[in-house]
């Protein structure tokens, strides 16, 4: 068995937020239905329930972050699956 470690700096968190924003903002903003259905069905969908539903909830995957609040898994998750 192999462990896979990887680990995210918070600047690379908060550029990458920005980026998903501007993304969701210009997809909203010129009507793209089609990528926009495709990008939450994908990466809500499909990508965080089998990542955090099944994954984490079972004990296959583990994380560990360096701030602790109800809910931070969850939104890492979130965030992790729509990026």
């Amino acid at each position: 068995m192999y462990d896979v470690i990887r680990s995210f700096g918070v600047d690379y968190i908060l550029f990458d937020l920005i980026f998903l924003i501007l993304f969701i903002t210009l997809l909203v903003k010129f009507k793209k239905k089609i990528p926009l259905i495709a990008f939450f069905v994908g990466g809500l969908l499909i990508n965080f329930l089998v990542d955090w539903g099944i994954w984490f909830h079972t004990g296959i995957r583990e994380i560990s972050l360096p701030f602790s609040f109800t809910g931070s898994v969850f939104l890492f998750f979130l965030w992790f699956s729509l990026s």
